[in-house]
Protein backbone atom coordinates (compact mmCIF):
# COMPACT_ATOMS: atom_id res chain seq x y z
CA UNK A 1 0.00 0.00 0.00
CA UNK A 2 1.20 3.52 -0.87
CA UNK A 3 2.18 5.87 2.40
CA UNK A 4 0.21 8.08 1.27
CA UNK A 5 -2.85 5.96 1.21
CA UNK A 6 -1.85 4.76 4.38
CA UNK A 7 -1.20 8.14 6.07
CA UNK A 8 -4.89 9.63 5.04
CA UNK A 9 -6.38 6.20 5.87
CA UNK A 10 -4.78 6.14 9.44
CA UNK A 11 -5.94 9.92 9.79
CA UNK A 12 -8.64 9.21 8.71
CA UNK A 13 -9.43 6.35 10.78
CA UNK A 14 -8.93 8.05 14.20
CA UNK A 15 -11.57 10.61 13.83
CA UNK A 16 -14.68 10.71 15.82
CA UNK A 17 -13.16 8.21 17.85
CA UNK A 18 -11.61 8.77 21.73
CA UNK A 19 -8.65 6.70 21.23
CA UNK A 20 -5.16 7.22 22.83
CA UNK A 21 -2.23 7.90 20.14
CA UNK A 22 -0.61 4.67 20.13
CA UNK A 23 2.90 6.33 19.43
CA UNK A 24 2.72 9.24 22.46
CA UNK A 25 5.82 8.06 23.33
CA UNK A 26 8.07 8.84 20.68
CA UNK A 27 11.65 11.18 20.51
CA UNK A 28 12.03 14.41 18.08
CA UNK A 29 14.44 12.54 15.84
CA UNK A 30 12.08 9.92 14.80
CA UNK A 31 9.27 12.31 13.94
CA UNK A 32 11.75 14.02 11.82
CA UNK A 33 12.58 10.57 10.35
CA UNK A 34 8.72 10.24 9.75
CA UNK A 35 8.45 13.63 7.92
CA UNK A 36 12.06 12.83 5.63
CA UNK A 37 9.91 9.54 4.67
CA UNK A 38 6.73 10.59 3.95
CA UNK A 39 8.14 14.29 2.01
CA UNK A 40 10.08 11.62 0.13
CA UNK A 41 6.75 9.35 -0.69
CA UNK A 42 5.00 13.02 -2.23
CA UNK A 43 2.53 13.86 0.69
CA UNK A 44 1.95 17.46 1.42
CA UNK A 45 3.28 18.79 4.70
CA UNK A 46 -0.54 19.10 5.86
CA UNK A 47 -1.39 15.70 5.76
CA UNK A 48 2.16 14.85 6.93
CA UNK A 49 1.07 16.30 10.22
CA UNK A 50 -2.22 15.07 9.86
CA UNK A 51 -1.08 11.51 9.65
CA UNK A 52 1.62 11.90 12.57
CA UNK A 53 -1.38 13.41 14.49
CA UNK A 54 -3.13 10.53 14.71
CA UNK A 55 -0.38 8.48 15.44
CA UNK A 56 1.68 10.76 18.15
CA UNK A 57 -1.24 12.48 19.71
CA UNK A 58 -0.19 15.36 21.77
CA UNK A 59 3.70 14.75 21.78
CA UNK A 60 3.20 15.47 17.51
CA UNK A 61 5.37 18.70 16.57
CA UNK A 62 3.51 21.78 15.48
CA UNK A 63 2.58 21.89 11.50
CA UNK A 64 4.49 25.39 11.15
CA UNK A 65 7.40 22.30 12.55
CA UNK A 66 6.56 19.38 9.98
CA UNK A 67 6.70 22.56 6.95
CA UNK A 68 9.97 23.74 8.05
CA UNK A 69 11.40 20.36 8.31
CA UNK A 70 10.03 19.32 4.76
CA UNK A 71 11.71 22.66 3.70
CA UNK A 72 15.17 22.04 4.80
CA UNK A 73 14.69 18.07 3.17
CA UNK A 74 13.98 20.17 0.08
CA UNK A 75 17.11 21.98 0.45
CA UNK A 76 19.33 18.36 0.09
CA UNK A 77 19.38 18.01 3.98
CA UNK A 78 19.42 14.09 4.49
CA UNK A 79 20.06 14.56 8.88
CA UNK A 80 17.12 14.07 10.95
CA UNK A 81 19.04 15.87 14.09
CA UNK A 82 19.45 19.51 14.75
CA UNK A 83 22.51 20.94 13.88
CA UNK A 84 25.26 22.47 16.42
CA UNK A 85 24.82 26.32 16.83
CA UNK A 86 27.69 28.66 16.18
CA UNK A 87 28.75 30.70 18.94
CA UNK A 88 29.57 30.76 22.98
CA UNK A 89 26.82 29.28 25.11
CA UNK A 90 25.48 31.57 27.10
CA UNK A 91 27.52 32.23 30.70
CA UNK A 92 25.24 34.59 32.56
CA UNK A 93 22.68 31.67 33.40
CA UNK A 94 24.90 29.98 35.30
CA UNK A 95 24.21 28.81 39.41
CA UNK A 96 26.74 30.71 40.63
CA UNK A 97 25.09 34.01 39.31
CA UNK A 98 21.66 32.30 40.37
CA UNK A 99 23.08 32.03 44.16
CA UNK A 100 24.45 35.88 43.76
CA UNK A 101 21.25 37.24 42.62
CA UNK A 102 19.62 35.28 45.24
CA UNK A 103 21.56 36.45 48.17
CA UNK A 104 21.47 40.07 46.71
CA UNK A 105 17.85 40.10 46.97
CA UNK A 106 17.60 38.37 50.57
CA UNK A 107 20.31 41.14 52.02
CA UNK A 108 18.08 44.04 50.46
CA UNK A 109 14.18 43.50 49.14
CA UNK A 110 15.04 46.86 47.35
CA UNK A 111 17.59 46.09 45.17
CA UNK A 112 17.38 47.13 41.50
CA UNK A 113 17.27 44.71 38.34
CA UNK A 114 20.20 46.99 37.21
CA UNK A 115 22.09 47.06 40.36
CA UNK A 116 22.21 42.83 39.86
CA UNK A 117 22.93 43.45 36.38
CA UNK A 118 25.66 45.55 37.14
CA UNK A 119 26.92 42.94 40.68
CA UNK A 120 26.64 40.15 38.11
CA UNK A 121 28.31 41.99 35.29
CA UNK A 122 25.75 40.81 32.82
CA UNK A 123 22.97 42.93 30.62
CA UNK A 124 19.50 44.16 31.91
CA UNK A 125 17.67 41.33 30.35
CA UNK A 126 19.67 38.70 31.69
CA UNK A 127 19.79 39.54 35.50
CA UNK A 128 16.26 39.97 34.77
CA UNK A 129 15.50 36.54 33.46
CA UNK A 130 17.46 35.74 36.55
CA UNK A 131 15.35 37.15 39.12
CA UNK A 132 12.25 36.37 37.12
CA UNK A 133 12.23 33.19 35.74
CA UNK A 134 14.89 31.50 37.38
CA UNK A 135 14.32 32.42 40.73
CA UNK A 136 10.18 33.36 40.53
CA UNK A 137 10.27 36.88 42.17
CA UNK A 138 8.01 39.80 41.41
CA UNK A 139 8.22 43.18 42.26
CA UNK A 140 5.40 44.49 44.89
CA UNK A 141 5.59 47.83 46.16
CA UNK A 142 9.17 48.42 45.49
CA UNK A 143 10.52 44.80 46.69
CA UNK A 144 10.85 41.76 45.19
CA UNK A 145 8.81 38.62 47.02
CA UNK A 146 8.56 35.36 45.96
CA UNK A 147 5.35 34.04 43.64
CA UNK A 148 4.53 31.28 45.55
CA UNK A 149 1.92 31.95 49.14
CA UNK A 150 3.52 30.65 52.11
CA UNK A 151 1.58 28.49 54.33
CA UNK A 152 0.28 31.16 56.36
CA UNK A 153 -0.96 33.01 52.92
CA UNK A 154 -2.57 30.06 52.03
CA UNK A 155 -4.25 29.75 55.39
CA UNK A 156 -5.82 33.09 55.43
CA UNK A 157 -7.62 32.98 52.45
CA UNK A 158 -8.77 29.70 53.58
CA UNK A 159 -10.05 31.86 56.60
CA UNK A 160 -11.43 34.61 54.10
CA UNK A 161 -13.10 32.53 52.05
CA UNK A 162 -14.91 30.45 54.12
CA UNK A 163 -16.26 33.59 56.28
CA UNK A 164 -17.43 34.92 53.55
CA UNK A 165 -19.23 31.67 52.63
CA UNK A 166 -20.61 31.96 56.29
CA UNK A 167 -21.52 35.41 55.38
CA UNK A 168 -23.80 34.90 52.20
CA UNK A 169 -25.53 31.59 53.30
CA UNK A 170 -26.95 33.81 56.52
CA UNK A 171 -27.79 36.89 53.83
CA UNK A 172 -27.30 36.06 50.41
CA UNK A 173 -27.61 39.76 49.23
CA UNK A 174 -24.00 40.43 50.32
CA UNK A 175 -23.05 40.22 46.39
CA UNK A 176 -24.74 42.98 45.89
CA UNK A 177 -23.00 45.07 48.65
CA UNK A 178 -19.18 43.13 47.92
CA UNK A 179 -16.54 45.09 46.33
CA UNK A 180 -13.46 42.32 45.23
CA UNK A 181 -9.98 43.07 44.19
CA UNK A 182 -6.72 41.34 43.03
CA UNK A 183 -3.35 42.46 43.83
CA UNK A 184 -3.00 44.58 40.90
CA UNK A 185 -4.05 48.31 41.93
CA UNK A 186 -5.55 51.02 38.97
CA UNK A 187 -5.21 54.19 39.46
CA UNK A 188 -7.79 56.11 37.32
CA UNK A 189 -6.86 59.66 36.47
CA UNK A 190 -8.94 61.70 34.27
CA UNK A 191 -7.30 65.30 33.48
CA UNK A 192 -9.11 68.08 33.00
CA UNK A 193 -9.53 69.59 30.02
CA UNK A 194 -7.56 72.72 29.21
CA UNK A 195 -10.41 74.83 27.51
Amino acid sequence: MCSTALCLQLSGSNKGENMDAPLQDCTIKEQHGVVRFLWAEGVKPVEIHHCMLAQYGQSTMSQQKVCEWVERFKLSRTRVTDEGRSGRPSTSHTQDHIDRADAMIREDRQITVSEVAAHLDTSYGSAYAILHDDLGYRKVCAQWVPKELTVVHKRQCMQVATQFVRWYEEDPSILQRTVTGNETWVHHYDPESKR
